[in-house]
């Protein structure tokens, strides 16, 4: 009976280290657990806040990306719009000047157009007055109309004189010297003798020239130019 007395009391002390020492471990490894709970809480908040601090950067970033990109839009729109302003004055400026000098040149041919017909007119009473007998009704009366028709043509070349005049800004250099030589040697003719045969022969040769510094300063082709010239041709013969 002893060693059964033995027996309980060895499992009795054995039951009570156990209950000792259960608790002890029991707290510790849920205190161990906690901490566990603990820390992985504590890292996902410091997760959550480090991506949330790198999102918010990121769009940050993008923000001021976006403004810096918006202001160098701005900005060379800007300079684009300065350039196209600039562009469509200078534009503007040379056309105007084009169209006025186009104006000029033109206005200036139909002058000498109709000085070259009322001097054509004058050569053809001229040489009627030629044929006629001096003193005679009909000598008077040619004669009366071939200065008539002198006059006229006078009236004429003045006019384009005016014209001449008002041109010169807006003239090429070449078309100025023409203009200039015609005059003079109109004035030539005119007031030696008036032979109206040269000053016809003065007035083709000036219009064939002044033509052609016109082509030149407007920087009309020639191919275009004769095309046309062509095509007015086959239209009056038509």
């Amino acid at each position: 009976m002893d060693w059964i007395a033995v027996l309980v009391s060895c499992a009795g002390g054995a039951l009570a280290g156990i209950a000792a020492v259960y608790p002890k471990s029991f707290l510790a490894k849920r205190a161990t657990t906690r901490a566990s709970y603990m820390d992985r809480d504590n890292l996902l908040r410091t997760e959550h806040a480090l991506a949330y601090e790198q999102e918010r950067g990121k769009r940050l970033a993008n923000s001021d990306d976006i403004e810096r990109i918006l202001k160098e839009l701005a900005a060379v729109t800007e300079k684009a719009e300065t350039i196209k302003a600039e562009v469509t004055r200078s534009f503007w400026h040379r056309q105007t000047l084009w169209m006025q000098q186009r104006d000029c040149y033109f206005a200036l041919l139909e002058k000498a157009s109709l000085l070259q017909k009322d001097v054509v007119e004058v050569t053809k009473a001229a040489a009627v007055v030629n044929i006629r007998t001096p003193e005679t009704p009909q000598y008077l009366a040619a004669r009366k109309e071939m200065l008539e028709l002198q006059l006229r043509a006078t009236d004429a070349y003045f006019a384009l004189y005016a014209e001449f005049d008002r041109a010169r800004i807006f003239l090429g250099e070449h078309g100025c010297a023409l203009m200039n030589g015609f005059v003079l040697s109109f004035e030539t003719e005119r007031i030696q003798g008036q032979d109206w045969d040269a000053l016809l022969k003065h007035v083709v040769a000036f219009k064939r020239l002044f033509i052609a510094a016109a082509r030149n300063d407007l920087e009309v082709s020639p191919i275009l130019a004769s095309s046309g010239s062509e095509s007015n041709t086959s239209a009056t013969n038509q």
